[in-house]
């Protein structure tokens, strides 16, 4: 894991941001500072709660997958459209 970056790799503060995309990166950028740590306990805490979140968000994948592979809703495939996508009144 790399550790975060002190303050020296940041660019300075006198840099404004002149969009939304750059102001976003310097919050970012201020909150890598304001939150870096050295502490190895920190930085194993937080790698545990990385790992859980990753593992979380791939378990929905993950039954997102089985139920289309599994062919439970295959037949949804055959069905016509139920609603006027344009009006959204039932059909039929």
């Amino acid at each position: 894991m790399r550790l975060p970056p002190s303050k020296r790799d940041l660019p300075p503060a006198s840099v404004k941001p002149i969009d939304d995309e750059n102001a976003a990166i310097a919050l970012l950028q201020s909150w890598l500072v304001s939150e870096a740590t050295d502490s190895p306990e920190e930085i194993r805490q937080a790698e545990e709660d990385l790992a859980e979140f990753q593992r979380n968000m791939n378990a929905d994948f993950e039954i997102a997958a089985l139920a289309r592979v599994g062919g439970a809703f295959d037949w949804l495939a055959d069905e016509p459209d139920l609603y006027d996508d344009a009006c959204g009144e039932p059909i039929g």
